[in-house]
């Protein structure tokens, strides 16, 4: 209750005439409904579109408890007095329009403070009213905590994955969650991918977002909440008192909230729409506490910026009605600039306590989106996110049985071990066992609920069950059911039920219990790590250590998992996390109108663009365009390595080194024996390089169920791949351990699931592996866009990740992992490759260049190191080249084979936030598409495989630098070293060379790394060398 009492001492939305005290209604802090809760608890005596009186009965709540024992403390005392006809009916249009297709919805609402286990519920009111930017006055909540910025975070991306959100209060330090004043703004779907700056006010008194139109043209969302002239109570944490404590430390001789309100918002819109080039359009919602009219800061703001009421704009002769329940005047309302307000339609005020929350009205309008940011967006993607997860037992359970029902009843068990036993290829049945696959995974998630974040103890339960009792209880009694066997069952577990008991009595024990759960809910954490410590404790005094080491390992854990999620939610709130919403390109780019398929285009290098220079650039936010414009840009940037001209992509090497090696020349050349006049020095000189160190093709080419369960078990499950949906929690769940709590034979059951449905991803493996086939859903690659840096959005700093099928990454890690881990075992790699090597990290470079210099001081010989890097590395790659060096270092030939034709055949989409385009592009004769690129799982090992290569070709012709012990008896000789895509090329001079003489050998081995590289198909990004 002292919570209680500080809050409402604190209250102080109370409008300037009046300072009477609040209904029981809004004063009660603990109060909370979600969507649920409206629907069941209440009863509404009309239809809220009608202008008729709702008369609103309390009904208790006990079915919703009866249904779910658990509602996070939600408080039941809401004494609702009636309405009388003014108040409850809506103002100005009607609530029954729907809201027209192209419209933005935006709203704004004094909600009398939202706290975190409230937030689902204001925001699913918000949605259930299509609202697209919902603006809150009067938070009431301490954001300076992390906690409850993360929670508040979290929960409105729960309830919209694609959602922006920016939650304010001032900078006045307090310890509690409850803290006055405070704004915010939510904005959903596709006005959440307009965001490009968002912030709020160091006093709490707005928070902004600036949401991008077409070209220059920009609109600029506030929400404000303005306090009262006076503070309602002499002392305390009011906004009055906090703004005043603030202004006094910023030195401000007038400490006067109201006045530096109109001072700093006018400062503030005055530096956001004066920007040159920028078109910015100001839209301010909120609570004023005053009327627009006069000398209120809100009509010297309309005079200053040329602004006007909105609602007056469009309803200039409405009566006059009250948007505070206890005041007399509208003191909540919308500004704007005249040609925005005359396009509004359909401007609402809700009837008092429509949303079951707060004092004031809420209100929306609706405006049409082409004529507020001069171009329309389409909805985004969402996919709502993963039902499944292997950590959570119960759910894993679930899953398996499923998917084992959908299996057998579709007798795919039987036709797995038919297609795999026939010599026969039937690639027709193949691809409808793999869509059944695909099918039973989407079946076996949709049995699945998402965990809670929070932990589960006795006491939570406990509670939760006692909940439950008394609503069940309550609910017998309204509906006068017998109650005996209920108060006979709560007796004997230790909840005492009467016969007699109240009402007032029940209510009381609900209300206290769901206090009890919140507050538990709140602390589960925390208690979780107590139960632990202590298990782990008794554990030890038994001398059981090994199941006290693992308790503290969980421990250690679940408190790391905590951190990260902090982490993330600090890293997710700075970053935009909304894909790529904006782009630059040149401005001679053709357009998608503009552009002509038939036509040939030479397009300018962004990289030679002017980066300082707007009048040379030009920016898109139109998803279709953008999509357009990265697709032109990936069919040119995937085939760098031929529209270059590099060696192996010119027309008789491509027919000399197909995408497989399976020529006559590529056995040739693994044999050895290869000899071609036509081909330049260096061409040879890495051909005579590519020769096999291995038995002729590995007999071991099938996949067993230890390379399953060991690829599986060390793959991060929240790692992204699969577009068809079957992400790694399918095949995580298929190696994950079966409950322990379970009986004997109920786990053995699980584990023979587990083993049959694994057997089947093998099956269908072994089989393309045996028929060298490559499935139709292992042909769809995503391209995920991503910018490279926040705030750059030209588009040659984009990033590209290669989302391939899990099943497929499997194949290509454990087989090229296998040949890595052969290769480093018999050291048939190039010794100077640090990258994507077992055991070896950049930090050994470091080491190596000191004891290089060290070496050099003390011997008075010279070196030279010369650093390159190569361009685009695994988007140059060609298939033609990895597949012979593939071959050199053992991969079996089918494997090499399905690789090559699932590339060569391959589908392209683009994904430039959770939607995955619909359109695609493949390689041709036009657009050839080249590289593994980022994101395949054998990308690092098949660089490894080239670069070795290029190590032992640049060592037999380059003058390389050698270490000599002082005896003579060792000596080491270094040409190159590298970590992946880095390289640095060492040159040595003999002890009385010049510096120009150390140059010129230098230049020789930097040139023939240069030709090198460019030969297998890369080239150097000349700026970063040197």
């Amino acid at each position: 209750m002292a919570i209680l009492e500080e809050q409402e001492r604190y209250r102080e939305d109370n409008d300037d005439e009046s300072q009477s005290s609040h209904l029981s209604t809004n004063t009660e802090y603990t109060n909370e409904m979600d969507t649920t809760d409206t629907e069941e608890q209440y009863e509404i005596n009309t239809t809220r579109t009608t202008r008729k009186t709702p008369i609103m009965r309390i009904r208790g709540g006990a079915e919703e408890e009866e249904k779910n024992g658990e509602n996070d403390g939600q408080d039941e005392r809401f004494a609702l007095e009636e309405l009388n006809d003014d108040e409850a009916e809506p103002m100005g249009g009607r609530m029954d329009e729907p809201k027209l297709p192209g419209m933005i919805r935006i709203s704004g609402c004094n909600p009398n403070g939202i706290r975190a286990d409230q937030v689902e519920s204001q925001l699913q009111h918000s949605l259930d009213l299509n609202i697209d930017i919902q603006c809150y006055s009067e938070v009431n909540t301490n954001f300076l905590r992390t906690d409850m910025r993360q929670q508040f975070f979290e929960k409105t991306k729960k309830m919209d994955r694609t959602s922006r959100s920016i939650w304010g209060t001032s900078l006045y330090t307090t310890d509690s969650e409850f803290k006055p004043g405070g704004t915010a703004i939510i904005s959903t779907g596709k006005s959440a991918s307009r965001v490009k700056k968002s912030g709020t006010d160091k006093l709490g008194r707005w928070t902004y977002q600036i949401l991008d139109g077409q070209g220059n043209k920009d609109v600029l969302i506030i929400s404000v909440y303005q306090c009262c002239k006076r503070p309602t109570n002499p002392n305390g944490a009011t906004s009055y008192h906090q703004q005043e404590v603030l202004l006094s430390e910023m030195d401000r001789t007038d400490t006067d909230p109201r006045r530096n309100f109109f001072h700093d918002i006018k400062t503030f819109i005055k530096g956001i729409i004066d920007k040159d080039n920028v078109e910015t359009t100001p839209i301010i919602i909120g609570d004023w506490n005053e009327e627009c009219k006069g000398t209120s800061t809100s009509q010297k703001l309309c005079n200053e910026f040329g602004l006007v009421n909105v609602f007056n704009r469009i309803h200039p002769d409405h009566k006059e009605f009250k948007t505070y329940l206890r005041g007399s005047r509208t003191i909540d309302f919308v500004l704007t600039t005249p040609d925005i307000a005359d396009r509004v339609t359909n401007f609402v005020y809700e009837p008092f306590l429509y949303r079951l929350k707060g004092d004031h009205r809420g209100y929306y309008f609706d405006i049409s989106e082409q004529h507020l940011f001069g171009n329309k967006k389409e909805n985004p993607f969402d996919p709502g996110g993963r039902s499944l997860s292997s950590k959570n037992r119960k759910s894993t359970a679930t899953y398996l049985k499923a998917v084992n029902k959908h299996l057998l009843a579709n007798n795919v068990y039987e036709r797995m071990k038919k297609l795999l036993a026939s010599d026969e290829p039937n690639h027709e049945e193949a691809e409808r066992l793999d869509r059944e696959m695909t099918q039973a995974c989407q079946h076996g998630e949709n049995k699945c609920k998402k965990i809670r974040l929070d932990y589960w103890s006795v006491e939570i339960h406990t509670l939760k069950r006692k909940l439950s009792v008394w609503c069940q209880f309550k609910r017998r009694i309204i509906k006068k059911l017998p109650s005996a066997p209920l108060i006979a069952r709560a007796n004997s577990i230790g909840i005492k039920l009467q016969e007699n008991n109240t009402m007032t009595e029940i209510d009381n024990e609900i209300q206290t219990t769901r206090a009890a759960v919140k507050k538990v809910h709140k602390k589960s954490a925390e208690m979780r790590d107590e139960w632990l410590l202590e298990a782990a404790n008794i554990a030890e005094d038994e001398d059981k250590a090994k199941k006290a080491k693992l308790i503290r390992q969980k421990r250690k854990e679940e408190k790391k998992s905590r951190a990260f999620r902090q982490l993330k939610y600090e890293r997710e709130r700075i970053i935009n996390g909304s894909g790529i919403t904006r782009l630059q390109v040149p401005k001679s780019w053709p357009t998608f109108e503009e552009y002509d398929d038939d036509q040939e285009y030479n397009l300018e290098d962004p990289k030679t663009t002017n980066p300082k220079d707007n009048n040379q650039w030009r920016e898109e936010t139109c998803p279709k365009e953008i999509e357009f414009l990265l697709r032109l840009r990936n069919q040119r940037h995937f085939g760098q390595a031929e529209t270059d001209g590099t060696p192996f992509t010119t027309e008789s090497m491509k027919h000399k080194f197909n995408w497989n090696a399976t020529t006559q020349q590529a056995e040739l050349v693994l044999k050895g024996e290869y000899a071609d006049e036509e081909i330049s020095k260096i061409t040879r000189l890495l051909l005579d390089n590519m020769t096999r160190i291995t038995e002729l093709d590995e007999p071991a080419k099938y996949i067993t169920r230890k390379d399953f369960k060991g690829k599986f078990k060390s793959w991060r499950e929240s790692t992204s791949t699969s577009p068809s949906g079957r992400h790694l929690g399918h095949y995580k769940a298929l190696i994950t351990t079966i409950d322990p709590t379970l009986g004997e034979d109920v786990r053995k059951t699980y584990t023979d699931i587990q083993t049959d449905i694994s057997d089947c991803y093998i099956t269908l493996i072994n089989y393309a592996i045996k028929h060298r086939y490559s499935y139709e859903r292992w042909k769809t690659i995503v391209n995920m866009m991503i910018y490279k840096e926040e705030g750059n959005i030209k588009i040659h700093r984009l990033r590209v990740i290669h989302l391939y099928e899990a099943d497929l990454g499997f194949l290509w890690g454990i087989k090229w992992g296998q040949a890595m881990k052969k290769a480093v075992k018999e050291k048939s790699l190039h010794q100077g490759q640090y990258g994507g090597l077992p055991g070896r990290d950049c930090t050994s470079l470091t080491y190596l260049e000191e004891l290089r210099f060290d070496y050099s001081t003390l011997t008075r010989y010279p070196l030279a190191n010369f650093d390159n890097d190569a361009t685009a590395c695994y988007d140059r790659i060609l298939c033609s080249v990895s597949s012979l060096a593939g071959r050199k270092y053992g991969i079996h030939k089918d494997i090499i084979f399905i690789h090559a034709q699932t590339l060569e055949e391959a589908e392209y989409k683009l994904k430039t936030s959770t939607k995955i385009s619909d359109t695609s592009y493949k390689h041709c004769i036009k657009f050839p598409i080249h590289g593994t690129g980022q994101g395949s799982t054998n990308s690092p090992m098949i660089w490894c495989f080239i670069s070795s290569v290029l190590f032992e070709s640049h060592n037999e012709k380059a003058h390389g630098m050698l270490f000599e012990s002082p005896a003579g008896d060792m000596v080491v000789r270094f040409n190159m070293v590298g970590f992946v895509d880095d390289s640095t090329c060492i040159t040595g001079g003999a002890k009385n060379d010049t510096v120009e003489q150390l140059l010129a050998t230098m230049k020789e081995d930097a040139q023939l790394w240069h030709d090198l590289l460019w030969c297998s198909g890369g080239k150097l990004e000349l700026p970063k060398c040197g």
